[in-house]
């Protein structure tokens, strides 16, 4: 029995604080659409406090889900620039090492850690 290969398309880029708001906007819609395809294992987004705020978003596939999204994360990758009024920069990795652990955690949104 052949085990699938977990895949990471990586992106990052740089927001002005104006532009985060739209920016949760367009990962919802983003994170959405990819949820729709059966091999989408999951997506995590970091930001990186500063003037300007540095953001990775990666998010995870099995089998042929990376290749198979390839014009959807085009799609999405354009939507994200478009909010931020920024470059994105994408690359694809292979995960070498995935614990997804024993508890799940739900969505978290940047205004569900807002005090």
């Amino acid at each position: 029995m052949s085990q699938s290969v977990i895949r990471a398309r990586v992106l990052t880029f740089h927001v002005d604080g104006e532009h985060l708001a739209g920016l949760s906007e367009a990962l919802d819609v983003a994170a959405d659409k990819l949820a729709e395809h059966p091999d989408f294992r999951g997506l995590l987004c970091l930001k990186h406090e500063s003037d300007r705020h540095q953001i990775i978003v990666i998010s995870l596939w099995d089998g042929q889900g990376l290749e198979d999204t390839a014009a959807e994360s085009e799609s999405s990758r354009q939507l994200i620039a478009a909010a931020v009024d920024m470059g994105v920069s994408s690359k694809s990795y292979e995960v070498l090492s995935f614990d997804p652990g024993g508890t799940r955690l739900g969505r978290l949104t940047a205004s569900a850690s807002q005090p």
